[in-house]
């Protein structure tokens, strides 16, 4: 059994079978798995052909070209090293002009075209030069129009608002696609699979209900679970393990995330807010406009929130041991 792609299989299927006829948004939370699913995707393409980018870390157009230029698939080959040479190359330096051509010359059939972090990338370009931004995304929605290449995009934060706010709307005929956490039965496996004692069926339980199911901290969370000299792990065990983890401030990077906002400190004391046993929209809200925000501000910080897959529609955390960490730390 391959435990890292734990509960996964029904989605991939899912997903391939929406990839005849639509390109795809596959969104959600960091960890849950969306790089894992297209790993998978490229390593078990069977006869189909797949070209994998991963954008994670990418946050200029200079480094887009250079992380692109790496994929085997758009280096030149010696032939076209010595077309190039007489009658001008057809691949340029301009990375999205080297796929275009590339999926029209290539492709036999039609690609399918795996672009990891498409939205956090965009939005790091926006934060510079909004123009570059709108020009990236514009080329990039384009390729689907120019190209036979189905695509897959995905973010750990929503396009579709992003793509609004820039002016770039995306059509309708993108089929939008939420990976979620793992059901708890799965959950539980991959947990006591990882975990360093036998797991009591409880504890394996309560470490799904903390890690709201995604993968990563499930596997953190039970790699720390350790009962050594019982050998069997019960839930004080595990709540030593849950104390272990949030020393180690495993958080700071999410709550870094939020410093490409205009206002990051606005997002951070929501959260601290929403962390709050009892809150509600009303409460949250009501503690912004503390801050001197307007009671539409304060909504629109709620609301990046909510694209960011931190918190869900009814504002409770994605991520239950996100929420304890905050409030050990107001």
């Amino acid at each position: 059994m391959d435990f890292g792609f734990l509960g996964r299989d029904d989605f991939v299927r899912d997903l391939w079978a929406t990839l005849e006829s639509a390109s795809v948004l596959l969104e959600g939370a960091r960890g849950i798995g969306k790089s894992r699913v297209l790993r998978h995707m490229e390593a078990n393409a069977g006869d189909r052909t797949v070209l994998r980018f991963d954008l994670q870390g990418v946050s200029s157009a200079a480094a887009l070209a250079e992380r692109m230029s790496e994929h085997a698939a758009l280096q030149r080959s010696w032939l076209e090293e010595r077309v190039e040479g007489v009658f001008g190359g057809w691949r340029k330096t301009d990375p999205w002009d080297s796929l275009e051509e590339l999926l029209k010359r290539r492709a036999r059939g039609g690609f399918v075209v795996l672009v990891d972090e498409v939205a956090l990338y965009i939005d790091h370009i926006a934060r510079r030069s909004r123009d570059q931004a709108r020009t990236d995304l514009r080329r990039l929605l384009g390729l689907r129009e120019s190209t036979p290449a189905r695509f897959v995009l995905t973010g750990s934060i929503s396009l579709r608002p992003l793509a609004t706010q820039l002016g770039v709307p995306l059509s309708a005929d993108w089929t939008s696609m939420r990976l979620g956490p793992l059901e708890r039965s799965d959950a539980k496996t991959l947990f006591e699979h990882e975990c360093q004692a036998v797991c009591l069926d409880a504890v394996a339980g309560e470490g799904w209900r903390m890690t709201g199911g995604y993968p990563r901290w499930l596997k953190r969370l039970a790699q720390a679970t350790q009962a050594p000299m019982v050998a069997v792990a019960d839930l004080a065990h595990l709540e030593e393990a849950v104390t272990r983890l949030l020393r180690s401030q495993p958080f700071t990077a999410e709550l870094g995330h939020l410093d490409r906002h205009a206002d990051p400190a606005a997002l951070r004391h929501a959260l601290h807010l929403a962390a709050q046993p009892g809150s509600n929209e009303a409460s949250i809200v009501a503690g912004l406009q503390q801050r001197r925000l307007t009671r539409q501000q304060a909504v629109l910080v709620l609301d990046v929130l909510r694209d960011e897959f931190v918190l869900d529609a009814d504002l409770g955390f994605t991520l239950p041991l996100f929420q304890r960490w905050l409030q050990e730390h107001t």
